[in-house]
């Protein structure tokens, strides 16, 4: 039983990648009509490792406190996945949009099988990304009886692309919208939340590019409001069973003996070896930096409420959530993120700041770094008047040379992209999650994150940034004497801006025509 690899993740809605492949394809059929079973998350496990680490934390930093670790290194945060999934004794919940079907991503599904052969509890759920002949692998997962997977906002046509792009010019409003949601909580009691989806470049394994990311590892309290963020979405009217993506005469294979198959492919795959990943890891080091190096402070979980809430007036999108916090700037913003396209309201909001004495530093992807050319195309007009607004602009170099903690050992990446999604105030208080600064994260997909007021954890994001804008690993942005743009980094000071090639360039160009800036 091979798992099939995804299609690569594009940014606009009709440009998105498939999810999760197990199984091999289905034919064409319609969304089957399964009443949704509502669930909610269990009270935090009462007994296991995680409800022992939690204790001790608990009896470090004191009752009622949530404890926060920053995640940067890409191996590490597959690791703690892996972590999680084999320390669960009761639940696991996840919320991705992208679950690639490849080493990684495989990986982590064993490991989920393993956990519900255990008894444990799994949720799975998963935009529906142009998911392509996938049905059959969502259903034969779905069979498990410790298993349920949902999908968000599916097509109701499955199986033919065509048909599926004929349903999308019908119900564009409805399908444009995605759910861009990434965390991922074991037992209610730890949580990762940030900007990683599931998948090799996501955990430096990437044989062609590899992203530079950003999470954090949670515990405490603030787990339960991760919790309760996940059932929003789990039991929204938007979420569709996996029992519904059975074809007609659809029956599930022997769950046992997928597993093993599964098993002995990964066995024979390289890039674990490479990586110097094994599948027996000795998890006590990254529980005991959980236990012993974890920061304390305030922390808030903050996120969209479904489209269907949003549209209908009785829900709240992120943007008016983190509204009051522009208040609050006194002398420095910093803001990460891996798409950016500015509007003219956050152009006005970044020159308020500015004119009244407060650093704003900006770090992105370049043209030569993104892995999303379109949207470079709805950045390049904003960059001079970012500039003549008093922003300083960076963007991230896809040829940096130390990529420790980016690109796995062994593995031979070309290029890295910058894929953070973070903003730090004042270095007091730190964003951390799955919003870009673009109209597609700001006002169509729905995103959540954590906001997070700890000096201590603030200057250390801030220091990593800091590190990002290096003109080893960025190009500074500025305006010459003649008003000319200007690139600047070790490798010279160019005055076009850094492509991969003159194709890129060109492509750029003509997506710089087409009338798509405010879906990007």
């Amino acid at each position: 039983m091979p798992v099939v690899s995804l299609m690569a993740q594009g940014k606009a809605a009709w440009m998105l990648a498939t999810m999760l492949l197990i199984l091999s394809g289905c034919a064409t059929h319609q969304l089957r009509d399964v009443p949704l079973q509502h669930s909610y998350a269990l009270p935090a496990a009462p007994a296991g490792t995680l409800f022992e680490a939690t204790q001790r934390i608990e009896q470090l930093n004191g009752a009622g406190k949530s404890t926060y670790l920053a995640l940067a290194d890409n191996l590490e945060a597959l690791r703690w996945r892996l972590l999680l999934a084999d320390l669960a004794t009761e639940t696991l919940d996840a919320q991705y949009y992208l679950w690639n079907g490849d080493a990684s991503g495989k990986l982590l599904v064993l490991h989920l099988l393993d956990a519900a052969d255990r008894g444990v509890r799994v949720r799975l759920l998963v935009d529906d990304v142009f998911t392509i002949d996938s049905d059959t692998n969502i259903a034969a997962i779905n069979s498990h009886p410790n298993i349920e997977i949902r999908i968000f906002n599916p097509w109701k046509d499955r199986g033919s692309l065509l048909r599926r792009m004929t349903e999308y010019i019908g119900s564009s409003q409805r399908l444009n919208q995605r759910m861009h949601n990434k965390l991922f909580v074991a037992d209610n009691h730890v949580a990762i939340v940030g900007g990683r989806n599931i998948g090799n470049p996501y955990f430096g394994l990437g044989e062609h590019y590899n992203f530079r990311d950003l999470e954090v590892v949670t515990a405490g309290p603030v787990t339960e409001d991760i919790s309760d963020s996940f059932d929003l979405y789990w039991n929204d009217d938007w979420a569709v069973t996996g029992e519904a993506f059975s074809p007609p005469g659809y029956k599930p294979p022997d769950i046992a003996a997928s597993r093993e198959a599964l098993r002995a492919e990964l066995q024979e795959m390289q890039v674990f070896e490479q990586a110097g990943l094994e599948y027996q890891l000795h998890y006590q080091q990254l529980l005991a930096e959980l236990v012993d190096a974890s920061d304390t402070g305030d922390v808030w979980v903050v996120y969209d409420d479904p489209p269907a809430a949003v549209a209908n007036d009785t829900g709240v999108r992120k943007v008016a959530k983190l509204q009051g916090i522009s208040k609050t700037f006194n002398h420095d913003l910093v803001i990460a993120s891996a798409y950016f396209i500015p509007d003219e309201l956050f152009l006005d909001n970044l020159r308020a700041l500015t004119e009244r004495g407060v650093r704003v530093r900006v770090i992105t992807n370049s043209l030569a770094s993104t892995n999303h050319t379109m949207v470079n195309s709805g950045y390049a007009p904003w960059r001079r008047r970012l500039l003549e607004a008093g922003v300083e602009l960076f963007e991230y170099r896809g040829d940096i040379a130390d990529t420790g903690g980016i690109v796995a050992p062994g593995i031979n990446s070309h290029a890295i992209t910058l894929h953070t999604k973070a903003f730090v105030v004042d270095n007091e208080t730190v964003y951390i999650g799955s919003l870009n600064m673009d109209p597609r994260s700001l006002h169509i997909n729905t995103e959540m994150g954590l906001l997070i007021r700890d000096p201590g954890l603030a200057t250390e994001v801030m220091l990593a940034l800091q590190q990002d804008m290096q003109p080893e690993n960025s190009w500074r942005v500025s305006l010459n004497e003649d008003n000319e743009l200007t690139w600047e980094s070790t490798a010279g000071t160019v005055q076009l801006q850094p492509a991969r090639s003159f194709g890129q360039r060109v492509a750029d160009f003509l997506y710089g025509l087409l009338p798509i800036k405010d879906q990007l």
